[in-house]
């Protein structure tokens, strides 16, 4: 049997919900979008708030379109590179590829949006005056599945002795064909003796990273560049990448990320139909995410946040449609909870006979 996890804002514990003891097993909490709200979780009230509003910016066409000017202009946020990383990750993006992709944004900076948004944001995250260009370097190096810190990667390659080994430690930033002679580069870098600049300066050189982001001006110039090429991202025909990334943050302790990525997406760009429906596609799509009780209610709650997000970037004509799919989300997170609550309750009756049947 199941174990109850509470609900947040109507917990399910040990006493029967309000709107059951009054005879109606469905009982309304309030109301969404004119809709019955029942055990409605703190995602699905988020999600609310972002459709009432989408709603009213609807009625008033000259206020919609002074809120989508207004997202085009938002400067973008400036993100950690711990969180960029962990977001890649997430999204299945190995550290090479985002490296290159990264460099290819640092070099080019207007231009370079065929680079990827995750790389994109690797890149402006590297333009910070916190970093020095040694850093910069390593960051950029990465070794096998890691990012490492200069002082790191350089104690590594001065410890190798083997050519072989060389290759191998290098091959997601140098692969084939752009690593050369592992045996040449071996002495090179013993020639370089424990030089640390001397030592990223090559490996910069390797790979095409500029170096001597020391202009303000110049590093200015490049970022609002690079944020640019993020904006034209966001508004283009094809967001899978921007979606997966910004929602990656949701799917990190999903027990399959890219699975449930896919699964949100289409379930914020499914049709309406009914909520059974619905509750089939999530099936159909995350089976991972529907292993044990706990998880479905969990994948639930997650695509409820995720379709929050969605509705954040408000996208024409989808007010009604995304409304739509969130009191469905709503539905089957709520159905779901009675449902968990009853068996847990038949649970604790079955216990109760089997205690008075032994006194």
């Amino acid at each position: 049997m199941t174990k109850v996890s509470s609900v947040p804002s109507h917990s399910i514990h040990g006493s029967v919900p309000a709107a059951t003891r009054g005879g109606d097993a469905l009982g309304a909490q309030g109301r969404i979008q004119g809709a019955p709200a029942r055990l409605v979780s703190p995602p699905a009230r988020v999600a609310e708030k972002a459709i009432e509003g989408n709603a009213q910016r609807k009625r008033d066409p000259s206020r919609l379109l002074e809120h989508w000017r207004g997202i085009a202009e938002q400067p973008v946020r400036p993100m950690a590179r711990a969180e960029v990383l962990q977001r890649a990750r997430t999204t299945g993006i190995r550290p090479g590829r985002l490296a290159r992709q990264a460099i290819t944004a640092l070099r080019k900076g207007k231009g370079s949006g065929k680079a990827g948004y995750a790389a994109l944001h690797f890149a402006l995250s590297l333009l910070d005056e916190d970093i020095d260009d040694d850093e910069r370097v390593a960051l950029l190096t990465p070794v096998g599945e890691e990012f490492s810190d200069a002082e790191h990667l350089a104690e590594r390659l001065w410890e190798i002795n083997d050519p072989e080994e060389l290759a191998q430690l290098l091959k997601e930033a140098l692969p084939e064909g752009k690593l050369g002679d592992p045996k040449a580069l071996l002495e090179k870098i013993k020639g370089l003796g424990r030089d640390r600049s001397a030592l990223m300066d090559l490996l910069a050189e390797m790979q095409g990273i500029p170096r001597h982001f020391k202009d303000k001006e110049e590093r200015e110039v490049l970022r609002a560049d690079i944020e640019n090429e993020l904006h034209e991202l966001e508004s283009g025909a094809d967001t899978r990448d921007v979606a997966f990334f910004k929602l990656a943050h949701l799917a990190e302790k999903q027990p399959n990320p890219l699975e449930f990525l896919e699964t949100s997406l289409n379930v914020a760009k499914k049709e309406p139909s009914t909520w059974i429906e619905l509750l089939r596609s999530i099936l159909r799509g995350n089976p991972s995410g529907a292993t044990s009780s706990d998880t479905f209610r969990g994948t639930v709650h997650h695509l409820i946040l995720t379709l929050g997000v969605e509705m954040g970037a408000i996208r024409r004509n989808e007010d009604d449609r995304l409304r739509v799919i969130n009191a469905q989300l709503q539905r089957v997170y709520t159905v779901h909870s009675l449902l968990d609550y009853l068996s847990e309750l038949c649970g604790q009756v079955d216990r109760s006979i089997e205690l008075q049947a032994i006194t």
